[in-house]
């Protein structure tokens, strides 16, 4: 029974207010972190869209030259990418590199598995293969590792147009599915694709 003269509230009504705030402010952080990790996968997105696009274009001027220096001057690679000590890192701070043999350029993308949770890595890797399938008129492969060793029993390839009807494992056609089995198991492993 209360009282006319009660002020305030009991200490079970805080106690239920406080749960309430607790739960909502749980699933707010929960929204916003998964709105911040789409938020990166498209800023990834556009980023290697960019330097692909950028080696495409001007290929034939960057084989057994510095790429970097090149494609950099050019204004070809996003600023944001650049860092101080001259590396080209995506939104989530993978390392990406260009190597230069012959008539034969291949991007690296190195994951940053030990940084990221695995969820993270997977989803990463799953955007970067649905990039590589936009591009495989122009892609030679593209392949998953799960570790820094060529010789691991985890790795993944699939083929460009050009060749992938002779060898089988056509990029163009890559499924949701191949996409979930070729990341699966990458963790601290880096993405491969050769023009």
């Amino acid at each position: 029974m209360k009282c006319k003269n009660q002020r305030g509230r009991s200490m079970v009504e805080m106690l239920g207010v406080l749960a309430v705030v607790g739960v909502l402010s749980a699933g707010a952080l929960a929204g916003y972190s998964k709105a911040m990790m789409q938020h990166r996968l498209n800023v990834q997105q556009e980023q290697i869209t960019q330097i692909v696009t950028a080696v495409t274009r001007y290929q034939n001027d960057l084989y057994g030259n510095n790429a970097y220096q090149i494609l950099s001057a050019l204004k070809e690679i996003p600023e944001a990418m650049i860092k101080s000590d001259g590396s080209w890192r995506d939104a989530f701070l993978n390392k990406i590199a260009l190597g230069s043999q012959a008539s034969v350029l291949t991007l690296f993308i190195y994951l940053n598995g030990a940084e990221s949770s695995s969820i993270a890595v997977s989803r990463q890797c799953q955007n970067l293969l649905m990039i590589a399938k936009n591009f495989s008129s122009e892609l030679y492969y593209v392949e998953t590792l799960s570790g820094y060793n060529t010789d691991d029993d985890r790795r993944r390839t699939y083929f460009g147009d050009r060749i992938c009807a002779i060898i089988g494992g056509c990029l163009k056609n890559i499924t949701v599915s191949d996409i979930q089995l070729m990341c699966a198991a990458h963790q601290g492993g880096k993405s491969t694709m050769e023009l």
